[in-house]
């Protein structure tokens, strides 16, 4: 079984590497940023944040969303199918990439490429990364992974903390918190949307709401 699985991540990368050699002269295209949430989830987490902004604030960006689901997506986001022959080029294309876990289903990264990772968790509670037990096929591809990050994205010191000492990243981070949380802060005086949710939880407009979420870890 092991040895299966190591044919079968040598065939992978192999694969990639010649994709990636194949679509290299394909031309960088500015305005052009691709997203992948959780490895072809769909329309979520730290990634949709960031794109619902960019896709209100800058309707001229090409915002690209790789995903294996058949959800409706917004107008202004073009949606590919994640592994297909088309998702490669649009990676080969795209001047950003985001994506909120480690992505080993894509092209080397060329000059002039940028790659932010939102990650999609707080502070750990679990053993993560170099913590864990890892198959050292997935630590070769961590390592490269962190290599080629341009940008971490942190919600707190103790997480910054955390990328530096267990993600094998020395780059830049920005402490600026969850994209996905900010939602928490910039709606909470909009009545409207606010009485939405009321609406759709049939929580009374003078009801106190306690919110109660543990890890399910």
């Amino acid at each position: 079984m092991v040895v299966l699985q190591n044919v079968k991540f040598l065939v992978r990368v192999v694969f990639m590497v010649i994709i990636s050699i194949v679509l290299w002269p394909v031309r960088i295209k500015k305005n052009k940023i691709l997203f992948i949430n959780f490895n072809g989830k769909g329309y979520g987490d730290n990634p949709k944040s960031i794109c619902e902004y960019l896709r209100v604030t800058y309707p001229e960006l090409d915002l690209v969303w790789l995903t294996k689901d058949n959800e409706d997506f917004p107008d202004g986001v073009r949606v590919v199918r994640y592994k297909s022959l088309q998702s490669f080029y649009e990676q080969a294309s795209s001047k950003v990439w985001v994506y909120n876990v480690r992505n080993f289903e894509r092209l080397l990264k060329k000059r002039g490429q940028f790659y932010i990772q939102t990650w999609h968790g707080a502070s750990s509670f679990k053993l993560i990364e170099k913590q864990a037990d890892l198959p050292l096929k997935y630590i070769l591809e961590a390592k490269y992974d962190a290599r080629v990050t341009d940008i971490m994205i942190s919600d707190s010191r103790k997480q910054t903390e955390e990328f530096q000492k267990y993600f094998w990243y020395s780059g830049e981070i920005f402490e600026v918190g969850m994209p996905r949380n900010d939602a928490l802060f910039h709606y909470k005086e909009d009545y409207d949307k606010l009485n939405n949710i009321r609406k759709k939880l049939s929580i009374d407009s003078d009801d106190y709401v306690i919110l109660y979420a543990p890890t399910f870890r």
